[in-house]
């Protein structure tokens, strides 16, 4: 720059060189200059520096979000494209590997469903705590000398043990 020509201040012009993204940095930088200098020309020289300090403050923030973002999408893309070339290279195990998380993602939701309609909602019935399931015993029953037509009173219970009452009329099957 030549003696005449006013400069911006040298450490605003450094940090917003520094905020900027690449791609940007050389066209931002010029049109911020050529503002300046016509700011200074018309304004007078501390005015525009005034206002070039204003005008990065104002983009610094947003600057800096883009720059981070930009690195972080230029990083991210990178992965996919090396996780793709190593997927294709390697085809068996690609297989291998969805064959796997499949199975894995079935048996665990398989598995959900059953405990949540089982163990976790109890039984679609109201009361159904009270549910009764009555049997006649087993043969092994019957020969410890309990009569042939007894029959036996077992709770239903999907939300604990059973009811430790005991029933006066039927006998309790364990």
């Amino acid at each position: 720059m030549s003696e005449g020509v006013p400069r911006p201040p040298a450490v605003s012009a450094w940090l917003m060189r520094r905020s900027l993204v690449p791609q940007d940095r050389e066209a931002v930088m010029g049109d911020l200059h050529e503002e300046f200098t016509a700011m200074a020309a018309a304004s007078g020289v501390v005015a525009a520096r005034r206002w070039y300090r204003r005008q990065v403050r104002a983009s610094i923030g947003y600057n800096v979000r883009q720059r981070f973002l930009w690195m972080r999408m230029a990083g991210t893309v990178q992965d996919v494209r090396h996780a793709v070339r190593s997927l294709r290279a390697t085809p068996t195990f690609t297989a291998v590997a969805l064959i796997v998380l499949a199975l894995g993602i079935g048996a665990t939701t398989a598995i959900f469903s059953v405990v949540d309609g089982v163990v976790l909602r109890g039984l679609p019935y109201w009361h159904g705590d009270r549910l009764v399931k009555v049997t006649e015993p087993s043969a092994g029953r019957r020969a410890q000398g309990r009569a042939r037509g007894a029959m036996c009173r077992r709770r239903i219970s999907s939300t604990g043990p059973p009811r430790r009452r005991r029933s006066r009329t039927w006998p309790r099957c364990n």
